[in-house]
C-alpha cells in the first residue's frame, strides 16, 4: 500500500480525518505498523529488528495519551440526551440507554422525550456498575422512565429537561455545507441523507442562499442554482421527518455538526 491512493477521496485515511474534522476534533495520535508490509509478510525477525530503537527521540503511546487536552465540559447548555438505547422492563418500567451530553444530569428531573408529547419523572439514574444521584456531560448513561411506551420513543428522539429552553423539532433550517466531493453539480431540491449523531433523515436542500470565500468568510454570490464540489454555501433545508437540531453556538461546536451522504460520503 502506497500513501498516495491511500489519502484520495474514496479511502479511510482521507475520510477518518475528515469525519474528525467535522466533529472538530482536534487532537489525533497515529500509530503506524509496518509489519503488514508485502516484503515483510508480518515476520517475527521483523518485530525484533524494531523492539531497540535507540534514534528514536519521540513520545511513546503512553506519553501521547498523557499530553491530550481535556475538553471543556458544557455545564451551560440545557440537558440533552440522544437516545441510543431502549430496553422494556416487561410490567415495571421503561429504560433508556445513551450519552448524556451536556450539564449536570440529577435523579428525579421532570423530563420530556422530544418529538412526543410525553413528560415524566426519571427514577433513577445508573452508570456502570451502579446507581447515581446525578452524572456529568459525557458520561454514557441508564434512564428508567415509567410511564412510557416503547411504542412512543425511538433510538433518535432526544431526552431533555423540561423546563429549561429545551430543544425543539425543526422542519426547516439553514446550515453552512462545504460540499468536499459530489458526482455533479448540486442543483436545488438535491435530497441527500443527513447524519445527525444516531438519526438517519434524509433531507432536501431547497435553495442555496449564498456563497461563501472560505478564507474570508465574505458573501461571494447570493441565490445559487447549484453549488459544485469545493464550494462552502449557506443552504435553506428542509427534513423529510421532524429531527431535533441546535443552534450552532461556540465552544461546543461538536454538539451542533452534522454529515451527509448519498452513495457517498461528500459533506
Amino acid at each position: 500500500m502506497t500513501f498516495e491512493p491511500d489519502v484520495s477521496s474514496e479511502r479511510q485515511t482521507f475520510q477518518h480525518p475528515l469525519l474528525a474534522c467535522v466533529n472538530r476534533v482536534k487532537q489525533i495520535d497515529n500509530l503506524i505498523s509496518i509489519t503488514d508490509n508485502m516484503s515483510v509478510n508480518f515476520t517475527e525477525a521483523r518485530r525484533y529488528e524494531i523492539s531497540y530503537m535507540p534514534w528514536f527521540k519521540g513520545n511513546t503511546l503512553f506519553d501521547l495519551s498523557d499530553s491530550i487536552e481535556i475538553p471543556k465540559r458544557p455545564f451551560d447548555i440545557p440537558l440533552l440526551i440522544r437516545i441510543q438505547v431502549i430496553i422494556v422492563i416487561i410490567g415495571i418500567e421503561t429504560v433508556l440507554d445513551g450519552r448524556l451530553n451536556i450539564v449536570t444530569f440529577i435523579q428525579g428531573l421532570l423530563t420530556k422525550v422530544t418529538q412526543t408529547v410525553i413528560t415524566t419523572e426519571c427514577k433513577f439514574v445508573k452508570l456502570h456498575p451502579g446507581a447515581l444521584t446525578q452524572t456529568v456531560p459525557g458520561d454514557n448513561v441508564r434512564l428508567s422512565m415509567k410511564s412510557i411506551s416503547v411504542k412512543d420513543i425511538n433510538r433518535r428522539f432526544v431526552y431533555e429537561d423540561s423546563k429549561q429552553d429545551p430543544p425543539q423539532e425543526a422542519e426547516t433550517f439553514q446550515a453552512q455545507v462545504i460540499m468536499k466531493q459530489l458526482p455533479e453539480n448540486n442543483q436545488n431540491g438535491f435530497a441527500p441523507v443527513f447524519d445527525f449523531r444516531l438519526s438517519h433523515i434524509a433531507c432536501k436542500i431547497r435553495q442555496n442562499i449564498s456563497k461563501i470565500d472560505r478564507r474570508t468568510n465574505m458573501e461571494l454570490e447570493l441565490n445559487l442554482k447549484y453549488i459544485k464540489t469545493g464550494d462552502r454555501a449557506i443552504a435553506l433545508i428542509f427534513p423529510t421527518k421532524l429531527i431535533v437540531i441546535m443552534k450552532f453556538k461556540k465552544p461546543h461546536h461538536e454538539l451542533f455538526s452534522y454529515w451527509i451522504s448519498s452513495y457517498q460520503s461528500y459533506s
